[in-house]
């Protein structure tokens, strides 16, 4: 995953979101709900970076569901996420 947002980062989408992509069926074949939590996270972020909203909805619901699951709670999980998208752009500025 560290792989697929520097990817991104640096513009590479195709490469990204393969990255991403295998991260999440790894995830799920695993069972590992925090890879795959992060891997819908990461696909968000690439499709909303993408224009593409409506994944990027998908994606995000799918991952707050997980996370929700692991840190206990809706709210729990949404501030958690909220600071994972702030260290996200934080990583984007030169």
């Amino acid at each position: 995953m560290f792989i697929g947002r520097e990817l991104t980062r640096r513009g590479d989408f195709r490469r990204a979101e393969a990255s991403f992509r295998e991260a999440l069926s790894i995830g799920r074949e695993i069972g590992d709900r925090w890879l795959t939590g992060c891997a819908l996270g990461d696909s968000a972020a690439l499709a909303e970076k993408q224009g593409d909203g409506a994944s990027a909805q998908t994606f995000r619901e799918e991952s707050k569901a997980i996370f929700s699951e692991l840190w206990g709670g809706v709210e729990r999980a949404q501030a958690m996420l909220r600071s994972w998208d702030s260290l996200r752009t934080a990583e984007d500025l030169p």
